[in-house]
């Protein structure tokens, strides 16, 4: 990984590939492309500050978005059209989610209490949101690897939100999560569901009991 937390200024492997990268591109006629991409590289922080977007939003962005721009590598090819809608529109969900949740405003909820209400941080149910998540190959999948380390351990509070929602919001995250278990597991081995089911917790902030 490029780019790790732990390199405060700079990840000197990423020094040293942008110095081959701009040898590479101005020795093929590729000069204006590596112009362009270093631009967006110097600009975006400036872009992101003007649209107040803070350096924690963007880190839980960047965990959002990193590890299901890998899952669709992963699955390159795989989708029909139709699920590729499906997976977009999960991929949706989950990014607006957590861009909503990281604005800090607790004065409203991160999720309605109704599907038609749209006034909520997120514009979505709990309910709408864990049903799309879970029914999602992409973002579930992206979510368990965001939920571990390279271990295997939990990581805690891996999108950066779970501080950021209200009591009520937890409460609607916990029932959703649970109620989900309970009208969808069956009756043989549910690990896989309860792995996603555990993420969502795990994002949320919140400890589940997941009984038939």
């Amino acid at each position: 990984g490029m780019g790790h937390a732990v390199y405060t200024l700079s990840d000197p492997r990423a020094t040293i590939l942008k110095r081959k990268a701009r040898e590479f591109a101005y020795n093929n006629g590729f000069e204006k492309d590596f112009e362009l991409l270093n631009s967006l590289e110097t600009l975006t922080p400036e872009v992101l500050r003007n649209l107040g977007m803070s350096k924690e939003q963007s880190k839980a962005m960047s965990g959002a978005l990193g590890s299901i721009v890998q899952e669709i590598a992963n699955n390159d090819g795989e989708f029909t059209e139709e699920e590729m809608t499906d997976e977009i529109d999960a991929v949706d969900k989950i990014v607006s989610t957590v861009q909503a949740a990281t604005d800090g405003d607790k004065s409203s909820n991160l999720f309605s209490s109704d599907p038609e209400d749209d006034s909520s941080r997120s514009g979505y149910t709990a309910t709408e949101l864990v049903d799309t998540v879970v029914n999602s190959k992409v973002v579930s999948s992206a979510i368990n690897s965001s939920s571990k380390d390279e271990e295997g351990n939990a990581v805690e509070n891996p999108y950066s939100i779970s501080d950021k929602l209200t009591e009520s919001d937890r409460d609607s995250a916990k029932t959703a999560i649970e109620e989900y278990y309970q009208e969808n597991a069956g009756e043989g081995d549910n690990a896989e569901l309860e792995e996603t089911l555990g993420s969502l917790a795990s994002i949320f902030g919140v400890q589940i009991e997941l009984t038939k």
